[in-house]
């Protein structure tokens, strides 16, 4: 009785079966009770049949029909154990080895036809070769129609002469992709990091991903063959190494992605399509399709909500300068210098805007502000108060404009000037409106000559009275007491015993040069320190001394005293802080520049 052979199809052994009794293949088919489409779908009844008639051990008929392919639910077909959409290996070019079936003619001819073997392996459209020959498969017959198409005698019957009489070119150098993929079929066997994945979904990945490196590697295509086979070949050495090594391609892919106009799909092409309109439902894909959407989200500026390859983006990771300007509602010109001005970029990035991107969550709440800033006018309209007044609290360190971009006049937030009201109005006394003793804080300075900043730290800790006329309102209201203030001037005197030095030294000490800024943060009150005069300037100044430096150094920290502190570069800090999304220091909605809560801090370091 006719055995099947090594990895042979069902309907192969059916047409053999058919041409060793003289009958036709759809006689046959019909004679064991069913017809060509049962056997292909595997009918249990018509494979019962032909068990018993060809004597089929279970063994035999097991390998015949895993390497057949059985359909599966919904367009999946189940083959060597594993699933496969079905037309990756139901397809009307049907392929094979012109050296397999010429040397099973030897075996047998007085009749090859009984003796031509169609492989299972040659169905699945990833095998490109045949690894015994090492000769490409061959295109042997195309038939839309399934009882054409797998009237296997009868198609090889009209290919006999070819097959016969073909030469065949020299044998080509095998890939690791080649004996890799024959392996798996062949018994399942795997070695490498695509042991755990899909055949389908990890052969289907390699070809694709192969194909976008040699496109950024500037591979011509050559013939579609030998251009596939280097594309396995390039991904598989890629994938057979695992998600690390996935990952270090596809960024490399990014990386070659320059242009203003290079959203994902250009930089990735055909795998990002395929992905996106074919594999995104499909689970077998999802960890190959989880690493391209990772590599996505950390390079382009993908926006929250966004569906990105079937799954919608949780939050948005990163800005670029026009998706930053449209969320701000200005011009990518002017947002860019606010981002400049902020640290998210540098002015000499050469990206175009598109393409210079920046992390997301440090730069939200810039971005919010920016729509809400204001020009000077309103700024006084809203704090009451008038030109010169807003300028001297400005100059003094007093209150501080959120930005210093040349090229907008709004530069403040109101709510910087309401907290600052607020904070007077909460301190002031009742005032009769004609009590000589109270003037404004602006002719208080002005008589004085003493600093904005030494009489509002005066109000702020109790030393200066302030109340407030009911006929006007905002800061020009305010008023403080004569008396008080009058004490202010201090007069020079001799040196004090305890050594000092001034805040704004103190503050270059510690890397902190910000134009202002750590003054702010001494005049708001919270860094200990006192007023002293200095007799070279005639003016007073405000200082520190040994425990005002304890204090500050047991509740702040900078880059620089974090860098001397745990003995790491400047530049290493810079990049914890922004990994960890660790934030400044900041009160009653101000910022004072790059100074940090050690109870904040220190976690990051330990």
């Amino acid at each position: 009785m006719l055995a099947p052979a090594h990895r042979e199809t069902l309907l192969s052994f059916l047409g053999r079966l058919a041409t060793s009794k003289g009958v036709r293949v759809a006689d046959l088919a019909f004679d064991l009770g069913g017809s060509i489409r049962k056997f292909l779908n595997h009918d249990p009844a018509a494979i019962d049949s032909l068990a018993a008639w060809a004597g089929l051990s279970d063994h035999q008929l097991q390998e015949l029909l895993t390497w057949s392919g059985r359909a599966v639910g919904n367009v999946r077909t189940s083959f060597r154990g594993e699933i496969f959409v079905s037309r990756a290996l139901r397809n009307p070019v049907v392929r094979g080895c012109l050296d397999c079936l010429r040397e099973d003619t030897f075996s047998h001819p007085a009749a090859p036809l009984d003796a031509m073997i169609l492989r299972g392996d040659w169905q699945f459209r990833e095998v490109s070769i045949c690894v015994r020959h090492r000769r490409p498969l061959a295109e042997l017959w195309t038939a839309a129609k399934v009882i054409e198409r797998y009237n296997v005698p009868a198609r090889l019957g009209e290919m006999l002469p070819r097959i016969l009489d073909a030469l065949e070119p020299s044998p080509i150098e095998l890939s690791a992709y080649d004996l890799w993929l024959d392996r798996r079929m062949e018994d399942g066997n795997d070695t490498t990091a695509l042991a755990s994945r899909s055949l389908y979904a990890g052969t289907t990945f390699c070809r694709l991903l192969g194909g976008e490196l040699l496109r950024i590697d500037g591979v011509e295509p050559c013939d579609p063959i030998n251009h596939l086979r280097l594309a396995q070949a390039a991904g598989f050495e890629v994938a057979r190494q695992g998600d690390e090594a996935i990952r270090g391609a596809l960024y490399r892919i990014a990386a070659c992605a320059t242009g203003k106009l290079d959203e994902p799909n250009a930089a990735f092409g055909e795998l990002f399509t395929k992905f996106k309109l074919n594999y995104c439902d499909d689970a077998a894909f999802a960890p190959f399709i989880g690493l391209l959407r990772e590599c996505i989200l950390d390079v382009w500026p993908v926006a929250a909500g966004e569906d990105l390859l079937g799954t919608p983006t949780a939050e948005r990771r990163l800005h670029s300068i026009v998706t930053a300007a449209d969320e701000a509602g200005v011009s990518p010109a002017l947002a860019k210098q606010f981002l400049v001005e902020a640290g998210a970029i540098t002015r000499s990035d050469p990206r175009p805007d598109g393409r210079t991107t920046f992390p997301a969550a440090p730069y939200r709440d810039l971005l919010s502000m920016i729509p809400r800033l204001v020009q000077n006018g309103e700024m006084r309209r809203r704090m009451g108060a008038t030109a010169v007044e807003l300028k001297t609290l400005e100059e003094g360190g007093v209150l501080t404009p959120r930005t210093r971009v040349p090229t907008t006049r709004a530069r403040w937030l109101v709510e910087d000037g309401l907290i600052f009201i607020a904070e007077l109005q909460a301190l002031v006394s009742p005032v009769a409106p004609d009590d000589g003793e109270w003037e404004g804080i602006q002719q208080a300075k002005v008589r004085h000559g003493v600093p904005i900043a030494q009489i509002i730290a005066a109000i702020r800790s109790g030393d200066v009275r302030i109340g407030r006329r009911t006929f006007a309102e905002g800061y020009r209201s305010f008023v403080v007491a004569k008396m008080d203030t009058n004490a202010l001037r201090a007069e020079p005197s001799g040196p004090i015993a305890e050594e000092v030095i001034s805040v704004a030294a103190f503050g270059r000490s510690i890397g902190l040069r910000d134009g202002g800024l750590f003054l702010a943060m001494a005049d708001a009150g919270h860094i200990s320190c006192r007023s002293q005069w200095n007799a070279k300037t005639q003016k007073s100044q405000l200082v520190m001394t040994r425990r005002d430096i304890a204090a500050f150094h047991s509740t702040y920290l900078t880059t620089r005293t974090i860098s001397i502190e745990y003995g790491l570069h400047r530049n290493a800090v810079r990049t914890i802080l922004k990994m960890k999304g660790a934030l400044p220091f900041t009160a009653y909605g101000r910022s004072y520049g790059m100074v940090f809560l050690r109870g904040d801090i220190e976690r990051h370091f330990t």
